[in-house]
């Protein structure tokens, strides 16, 4: 889970540079924000960006995996109107995730 997190991430740096620039984020698709069409770990991204708010959403949508299963589990980048940026996951087994995932 730790390597779907690190395929996920570079997408803050790019929500933060065109929240920066003032750009249109609305319509922003994964890989204007930096994000691969696909990953080793994620079958495909998600974003979901509320510039007015400063909020953002990025999601990794998980390949089915054995270990924590199989049905369309997802780990997320949350970014609050105060810039924070946290970790959620659908993942029934917490223990499988990076620790900063693990509200």
């Amino acid at each position: 889970m730790a390597a779907a997190l690190a395929e996920v991430a570079p997408g803050k740096v790019g929500v933060e540079a065109l929240l920066a620039e003032g750009a249109d984020l609305e319509n922003a698709t994964a890989e204007a924000l930096g994000l691969p069409a696909t990953g080793s770990r994620c079958q495909s991204f998600d974003v979901a960006v509320d510039a007015t708010a400063d909020q953002a959403r990025l999601v990794c949508n998980l390949k089915d995996d054995a270990t924590y299963g199989v049905g369309g589990f997802s780990l997320s980048l949350v970014r609050s109107g105060a810039g924070v940026w946290n970790c959620e996951s659908d993942v029934g087994d917490k223990s499988l995730l990076p620790e900063a995932c693990r509200t």
